[in-house]
């Protein structure tokens, strides 16, 4: 009743202790998303561990995202990009091409993973979270271009697939608050203009949007803003 459909690439923001109790848990949850688009799409979530991981091993390294993206990354099926910090792991045929070069293009990029999403008509699911937690905003402020999201100004470690650890570029997060507020000022637009569905997965408020709708409306709100904003990244010595 949300709109999920066959075919549809849809990354998913979520809560399972939102939703209630669920039989299987959060892999139940993975399981039952992946049915909903069927094989001919390709399911998303974050796995980003926001620099918890000292080094960066895709293979290993938890996400702090919760428990559905964890069981998501951990499927036997699972891509997971190398990026540092957030990493994107994806399940359906189209997996292995939103996660390939994540770290090279940059975290929010066009041909980041959740760029990718964007611009090639994939869908956002708020999954008892709210789009402040979705992170797509980010690639529309680093569309404008914004001044305070640098993708290659700080250093972290990854394992490579060869077992050895390397230094990479990452992200240098904005040092300060965006003026420009996310809740419920995004929410508010997207709901007026009729751009997004809402619903219940058991007892989780849900939110269901296209990408480019949101990215659209995110620049909107940006655009006479970022010009003048002295907010800057925040690089560590």
């Amino acid at each position: 009743s949300l709109g999920v459909r066959p075919g549809m690439d849809l990354m998913v923001h979520s809560s399972l202790s939102a939703i209630g109790e669920v039989e299987g848990g959060a892999e139940t949850v993975v399981a039952a998303l992946a049915e909903a688009i069927g094989r001919s799409g390709t399911l998303l979530a974050p796995s980003f561990n926001h620099r918890a991981a000292q080094v960066y091993n895709r293979l290993t390294t938890p996400t702090t995202n919760g428990a559905i993206p964890d069981a998501l990354w951990r499927h036997p099926r699972a891509w997971r990009s190398e990026h540092a910090t957030h990493a994107v792991a994806a399940i359906g045929p189209k997996a292995q091409q939103y996660i390939t070069d994540h770290l090279e293009a940059g975290v929010w990029a066009p041909e980041s993973p959740i760029g990718q999403l964007i611009h090639g008509g994939g869908y956002l699911l708020a999954l008892g979270a709210t789009h402040w937690t979705t992170t797509a905003y980010h690639v529309a402020e680093t569309s404008v271009p914004c001044g305070c999201l640098d993708p290659f100004g700080s250093i972290h470690r990854v394992v490579q697939d060869d077992g050895a650890v390397a230094e990479v570029w990452g992200l240098a997060f904005r040092n300060g608050g965006c003026p420009v507020e996310i809740t419920p000022k995004l929410d508010d637009a997207l709901d007026r203009r009729g751009l997004q569905r809402r619903g219940k997965v058991g007892n989780a408020d849900c939110e269901l949007v296209k990408g480019i709708d949101l990215w659209r409306v995110r620049r909107e709100h940006l655009r006479n803003v970022c010009p003048t904003c002295r907010v800057r990244p925040g690089y560590s010595a």
